[in-house]
């Protein structure tokens, strides 16, 4: 049996400060407010409001939180540290590095935001089911901040050779070790914790292995590039292989019966390949974006089966905000304004994921059936 501490684990630093802000640290008293344009003093865009103490659009406070609260680490796109952030070139997003180097320097920080005006009476006058801009994106930083720490914990700190063989068995432990860490990731996020027990449960049964599959794919492109005659791909934190090159081997296995077990598993790594490796090549994701599928996959609770009302309700209104977040992001930051057919691939991961996962797990009990190979870890409790 496999046991998993599902208690509240620590998560990324809160600011305690009462405010009366919106999401960018925006003064909602009125007094800072002008009816004419002014120019922001990180980009130059023409703005009228006053993000975090300083005059800035909303891209950029919007930039500057993202990365502060996350703890983002940027290069220099051009290394010489004094790029042009009023002229991007060719109309590409400006360099990250000297932006927030930028938002530093005219002033901004994340404990700027305390005012001393009250808070207008009509905006405490609030939908129940509704959430302030500051609590959405808190939310979503919880989880950026939680699924980095996975990533620390599931990848190589370092360079990783390709390994010229294999032990397949290997595999199986760190799908264990990568279950318990996405554990610890779901209870970082005060949403899935708030949950009842029984359907925190039944989330992390049906999450973890569809988190699973696109991190590692994830992962891999971020080691390897972003070439798709590249087959390299992100085993375990210690192990990379060539599916098209390296050797499998199961200790104390006749070779005829790995052969067989081979042939029979070739369509799970075709699929793998077609379905998931590829497409993430192709996208080029980014880390807001991979962390927004792990959330959609999180909090899409209609697929799960025996939830309560009030926790498919709760995961209707995480998606929306995290929706309107990637909305944010993609406009105000990538400056992409039709951006419905990279939305509609983004979910398309989601549901690849989940064919995989079904056919992995068919085809081992398949295996067990057929008596070509034996393993009781899609039995345990850790799948649905």
């Amino acid at each position: 049996m496999y046991t998993f501490n599902l208690s509240p684990v620590e998560t990324s630093p809160q600011n305690p400060a009462s405010t009366n802000t919106d999401d960018s640290g925006i003064d909602t008293s009125g007094g800072r407010r002008k009816s004419e344009l002014e120019s922001c003093l990180v980009c130059g865009a023409p703005t009228k409001g006053i993000h975090f103490q300083v005059l800035s659009c909303r891209a950029c406070s919007a930039f500057f939180r993202r990365s502060v609260k996350a703890k983002k680490v940027y290069r220099c796109r051009r290394g010489n540290r004094n790029c042009d952030l009023n002229k991007p070139p060719n109309g590409k997003p400006i360099c990250r590095f000297c932006r927030l180097q930028k938002c530093s320097a005219v002033g901004m920080r994340i404990d700027a935001t305390t005012v001393d005006d009250p808070a207008p009476v009509a905006s405490t006058i609030r939908d129940s089911g509704s959430s302030s801009p500051e609590a959405n994106t808190e939310k979503l930083s919880q989880l950026q901040y939680a699924f980095s720490k996975l990533r620390e914990e599931v990848c190589p700190q370092g360079p990783i050779p390709t390994a010229e063989t294999y032990n397949k068995i290997v595999l199986y432990p760190f799908q264990e070790e990568f279950a318990r860490k996405s554990a610890e990731m779901m209870m970082s996020c005060d949403p899935f914790v708030d949950l009842p027990p029984e359907d925190k449960w039944k989330i992390f049964q049906h999450s973890w292995p569809l988190i699973y599959h696109i991190e590692r794919q994830f992962s891999s492109c971020e080691i390897f590039g972003y070439d798709i005659n590249d087959h390299r791909s992100l085993l375990t934190k210690e192990i990379a292989v060539d599916y098209t090159k390296s050797g499998v081997y199961i200790n104390g296995m006749d070779p005829q019966k790995l052969e067989e077990l081979m042939k029979f598993c070739f369509p799970l790594k075709q699929a793998m390949t077609d379905m998931l490796h590829n497409p993430i090549k192709q996208l080029l994701l980014t880390q807001f974006e991979i962390c927004y599928i792990v959330g959609l996959i999180m909090f899409s609770v209609h697929e799960v089966k025996g939830l309560s009302e009030e926790t498919k309700q709760m995961g209707e209104q995480i998606v929306d905000q995290f929706s309107t977040e990637l909305h944010n992001y993609y406009v105000y930051e990538l400056k992409m304004n039709n951006y419905a057919a990279r939305h509609a691939k983004l979910i398309r991961l989601i549901s690849c994921a989940q064919q995989v996962a079904i056919s992995i797990k068919d085809h081992m009990m398949m295996a067990r059936v057929f008596d070509i190979f034996v393993t009781d870890v899609y039995d345990s409790e850790l799948y649905e």
